[in-house]
Formats: structure tokens, C-alpha cells, sequence
């Protein structure tokens, strides 16, 4: 039976100011003793097949950033897995569509820095619960629920829920754990007229059972009609983020 820490989407080198932090003190807090990160580790931004932002980082650039976040975020975390997302992969299909044999590519291991205590995988089973990225899942987790059948950790659509299911023999469960990006980044761009915008927070898993989402507290500027307006807020943001 074990505890696990479940931390969503960061798209490095694109994740929030202080969001490692708030994983370890949620790991500390719950006494986890194992992490799974949900996939999307790295965003590739600069191999995007969409038009980029003219003022963003060239491949090597963006590639340092996101080597020194994940350097930060493997010293916060002994032993874990990652089970990868469809931005970890984009490099190798771009390469795929100009006719690059994937063997030519570095290892994604090696790429991250990825200490010989983790491992990467498509999926993770731990106490009976499915840990994997996502894809072909909704941002409704009554509905992935139903369509899986089984309990299941996922990230993906950035949205933070989680729906229960009694059986006749045990409790299933589904729980999407957000993201931990940085909104206000240009490789988040294609989402900024959202009504709905990102959950910033992540999951814990107690033996298998009992699922928590943990929302980070943001600090937030609300526009009003008669002004500017500051505050903290929880969870989903229900105004625009500046």
C-alpha cells in the first residue's frame, strides 16, 4: 500500500514560479512515499507544428531552461515515474515526419537527466489504480470514469476534478490532476480567452482508495467594473489571470 504524490502537466520550461515547492510541502503533508508525474514534462514549444510566437526561445535555449527546471524538480523528489504525455513525444514526431529513424534520436532519459531512481513509462499501476497522461480521456471525470471502468490518475486537459463510482464489490475512482504551468506564458497562448481556465494544483492517492486534489493558492488581480481588485484565490480561476 502506498501513498503517492500525483504531479500534473508542467511543460517544462513553462511551469509556475513555486510550484516544485508546493508539490514537496504536499508531499510532506500527505507523508507520500512514492511520485508519479502525469506526462507532458517537457512542452518542445520550438517544435510545435503550429505558428510560433516570434519572441520565443530557439530550440537550445528553450532546452537549457527546461533541463535546469527538471534538474530542480529530480533534487525535490527521490524515486518516481513519469508516464509520458504527447508534448514529451513531439520532438520525436517531427522527426518521424521528415523521415528521421527514431534511433537517431538522444534517449528522452538523457534529454531530461533522468536519475537512474525514476523510470518512464506509457503507464503506471500502483494498488490497483491506473496512472497514465490522458489522451482520449475527457476534462469530465464522471465521463472517463465510465468509459475505463476502472480508477485512473490522468492529467492532459488541464482541469482538476475527480468523480466516484460505488461497484458492487469496491469504489472506483477517477481523478484529472490539473497542470502546474505558467498561464501567462506564450506557449499557453492558444488558451487565453478561455472562459475556464487552468487548475493549478495536483493529486494524492492514499493506498489506492482515496483520492485528493490539492489546489495551489494563487495569488490573483480580478478585473471589476469599477477598478482593480486584489485578492487570493483557490483552485480554478474564475477571472482572468494578469
Amino acid at each position: 500500500m502506498s501513498r503517492v504524490l500525483c504531479v500534473p502537466d508542467v511543460h517544462l520550461p513553462f511551469a509556475r514560479d513555486g510550484f516544485f515547492e508546493f508539490c514537496k510541502n504536499v508531499y510532506k503533508d500527505y507523508n507520500c512515499d512514492y511520485v508519479v508525474q502525469i506526462g507532458d514534462f517537457l512542452d518542445q514549444y520550438c517544435f510545435t507544428r503550429y505558428v510560433r510566437n516570434p519572441d520565443a526561445l530557439g530550440a537550445k535555449q528553450e532546452f537549457e531552461k527546461a533541463r535546469e527546471q527538471a534538474e530542480k524538480f529530480f533534487k525535490l523528489f527521490p524515486k518516481g515515474c513519469i508516464t509520458l504525455g504527447n508534448h514529451d513525444a513531439r520532438l520525436a514526431k517531427r522527426m518521424a515526419e521528415v523521415g528521421v529513424p527514431e534511433w537517431v534520436l538522444k534517449a528522452y532519459g538523457e534529454m531530461i537527466g533522468l536519475p537512474k531512481s525514476w523510470e518512464l513509462c506509457s503507464e503506471k499501476v500502483i494498488d490497483g489504480v491506473k496512472y497514465f497522461h490522458g489522451e482520449g480521456l475527457s476534462s469530465n471525470t464522471d465521463l472517463s470514469l465510465r468509459k475505463v471502468g476502472y480508477s485512473v490518475v490522468y492529467g492532459h486537459t488541464h482541469k482538476g476534478s475527480v468523480s466516484s463510482k460505488a461497484m458492487s464489490r469496491e469504489l472506483l475512482f477517477a481523478m484529472n490532476v490539473g497542470c502546474g504551468i505558467d498561464q501567462n506564458s506564450y506557449a499557453f497562448e492558444y488558451a487565453k480567452h478561455a472562459l475556464e481556465k487552468s487548475f493549478i494544483g495536483c493529486g494524492v492517492v492514499i493506498d489506492g482508495k482515496q483520492p485528493i486534489l490539492v489546489p495551489m493558492e494563487l495569488e490573483k488581480k480580478a478585473e471589476v467594473k469599477r477598478g482593480i481588485v486584489t485578492g487570493k484565490q483557490i483552485g480554478r480561476a474564475s477571472c482572468r489571470e494578469r
